[in-house]
C-alpha cells in the first residue's frame, strides 16, 4: 500500500529499495521481464545479495541458479 493506503502495482521505492508488483498488487520475486529487459527481485531474503524478499538486484554480479549475472545501478540485467 502507498502512503495514502491505495493499492501498489508497477515499480515501488519502498525504504530505499525498488520492488515490482504484479496487475493484483502481488510483490514479483524472481526473474520479472518488463518490457525488453530482464531484472531479478529476491527470491528470499539476502539471497543472493543482502536485502529484503522481493528487492530488486542493481550494481553487482551475483550466482543464481549456477551461473553468474551482472546487473546495471538500474537493476537490468546485462547477460540474460
Amino acid at each position: 500500500m502507498d502512503s495514502g493506503g491505495a493499492a501498489v502495482t508497477g515499480w515501488k521505492k519502498i525504504g530505499g529499495y525498488w520492488y515490482a508488483f504484479d496487475s493484483s498488487c502481488a510483490m514479483r520475486t524472481g526473474w520479472f521481464k518488463d518490457g525488453s529487459t530482464w531484472y531479478y527481485l529476491r527470491t528470499a531474503a539476502n539471497t543472493p545479495a543482502s536485502g529484503p524478499e522481493g528487492a530488486m538486484l542493481a550494481g553487482g554480479t551475483w550466482t543464481i541458479g549456477g551461473k553468474a549475472y551482472r546487473f546495471d545501478s538500474s537493476g537490468a540485467c546485462l547477460n540474460p
